[in-house]
């Protein structure tokens, strides 16, 4: 049996915060990579973190997200500029986080 190679429609992501500094292997592609503490990219349901790369290819917004949180992401907007439908996709996401947190407050 032969390993499939993850594509965007059969990968699931999701930000996790993790309280520590990590290497491990990216979970789509395998490069080993640092993660810092705080915000991460992860496969679901596996919780592996994903490179950068794999982040951008198969989840470009939140890849953005984990970013601007972990404040990375003006160095790469200046050198990729990125699309307006990349940037109102990681405000849609802000926004959705920022009315749940209204809700639950």
């Amino acid at each position: 049996m032969s390993a499939s190679i993850p594509t965007a429609h059969t990968i699931g992501a999701a930000i996790r915060h993790q309280t520590a500094r990590q290497i491990a292997e990216c979970g789509a592609c395998g490069v080993e990579i640092e993660t810092p503490a705080g915000p991460v990219l992860v496969v679901t349901p596996t919780e592996r973190p994903l490179c950068a790369d794999c982040g951008t290819e198969f989840a470009p917004a939140l890849q953005r997200l984990v970013e601007f949180a972990q404040g990375d992401i003006w160095p790469r907007v200046q050198a990729e500029r990125p699309s307006l439908g990349e940037w109102l996709e990681v405000f849609a996401i802000l926004e959705t986080l920022r009315s749940g947190y209204r809700r639950t407050a």
